[in-house]
């Protein structure tokens, strides 16, 4: 949680080549997508999609390949780590014994 309250954009990038990132909103908030870490010109991997929409993530659209949800200010991290470990667990099937912290 104390990673997605920093100053800067970051990502975790998740076996497979997938990834989240997070970018900080100006005037405060985070806008936080998920990818599969293909091209931009390619459409997210469906199974993927359906999975992050079903756990709450914004579905792509025209402006944002990626799923993505936004939390408003800080107070909203708890939120927001409940839908990344949702994205991580289910939607990229991560076993957290394999990832290097």
């Amino acid at each position: 949680a104390a990673a997605l309250t920093g100053d800067g954009p970051d990502s975790l990038d998740v076996p497979g080549g997938g990834y989240i990132q997070w970018i900080p909103i100006p005037g405060g908030g985070l806008h936080v997508e998920a990818g599969d870490g293909h091209d931009a010109d390619q459409p997210l991997q469906p199974d993927l999609r359906e999975c992050l929409v079903a756990c709450g993530w914004g579905s792509p659209d025209d402006e944002v390949r990626n799923c993505w949800f936004q939390i408003e200010h800080a107070g909203d991290v708890d939120d927001a780590v409940a839908l990344i470990m949702c994205a991580l667990t289910a939607g990229f099937s991560v076993d957290f014994d394999d990832m290097a912290f």
